[in-house]
């Protein structure tokens, strides 16, 4: 089976983490399909919460900006580090506005590919005149401008491959220690191409103690956790007509940033049972993770009777 050029970016996820390999290719090999199903569900999930990772950094520079007193968001530091450029490039085309109503439009033109997912075009993100730490009635919400993209960089970092991007709904709210976040109608397509996601989900992300108020300088070197799920039809496809239909879980998910997670179980079920054959011998595949230390991090993979750490 050909490998999607969009397998790159959970590739580079998966294996680019000082991972402790102690196994043999042999080892590996009934497990590949399973890691092959987890590639599908992850990238899909990861591509459907990017414009909700750009609203996070948002309200992370916002509630920096009200802790510090400053009236511009692209003057805020933390220490030495330039909080608007660590969130959104530096000198990479992106633009933030504050509208007169207290909502905020941001345009992404990026001119160089600085991370595996980045977003292109513009994007609404409605506050209701709040910050998110205050929006445990009103949430926030993102709309997607028409031609929104994600940029996905490929093999070596030579190029990259656009996904068009669009939503029927993004709601982000805070509850107590946590933010809900809602995702419903997700649709992303590999431009050029007809298979189109259809994807919805809901997942709680529980900010490190101390961090409610998002502040930068009270999160920064600190792990989030997520929790929750999501499914529907993927953007990928066996045969460029059928949708491959996946179910998404994480739990107890720990992640130091947005893209890798060192600690927690992650799930991915195939629903499209008629695919199971030589190459899917097994609809399900777990995998969960533990950072060793401050560097080692160790992946189990859980598939069609095999277990596999390394």
């Amino acid at each position: 089976m050909k490998k999607i050029l969009l397998m790159a970016a959970a590739a580079a996820t998966m294996f680019s983490s000082c991972i402790s390999n102690n196994n043999g290719d042999e080892e590996l090999e009934p497990i590949i399909p399973g890691l092959q199903l987890y590639d599908y569900a992850s990238v899909q999930n990861h591509i459907a919460l990017q414009p909700v990772d750009m609203a996070m950094r948002l309200a992370v520079l916002e509630a920096e900006a009200h802790k510090q007193g400053a009236t511009s968001l692209e003057s805020i530091h933390v220490g030495a580090t330039h909080l608007y450029e660590a969130y959104f490039g530096q000198n990479n085309g992106s633009k933030i506005e504050k509208l007169d109503n207290g909502d905020y439009r941001l345009t992404f033109d990026p001119r160089n590919i600085t991370s595996y997912y980045m977003c292109k075009g513009t994007m609404i993100v409605k506050t209701g005149g709040l910050r998110l730490s205050e929006s445990t009635l009103t949430p926030w919400t993102v709309e997607l401008a028409p031609g929104f993209q994600v940029l996905l960089a490929s093999s070596g970092g030579a190029g990259y491959q656009a996904v068009d991007l669009s939503a029927a709904s993004y709601s982000i709210c805070r509850d107590a220690l946590s933010y809900r976040i809602e995702m419903q109608g997700v649709a992303a397509a590999q431009s050029g191409k007809t298979i189109r996601s259809n994807w919805s989900g809901a997942f709680t992300l529980t900010v490190p103690q101390g961090g409610e108020g998002l502040a930068g300088s009270d999160i920064m070197g600190k792990n989030f956790t997520l929790a929750g799920s999501a499914s529907g039809d993927t953007l990928f496809s066996l045969d460029n007509a059928t949708a491959l239909n996946f179910h998404y879980q994480v739990e107890d998910g720990l992640y130091p940033s947005p893209l890798q997670i060192v600690g927690g179980k992650e799930t991915c079920r195939l629903l499209n049972g008629a695919l199971l054959t030589e190459t899917f011998p097994s609809p399900l595949v777990k995998i969960t993770w533990q950072l060793v230390g401050n560097y080692t991090l160790r992946q189990t993979v859980e598939y069609n009777g095999y277990t596999v750490t390394r």
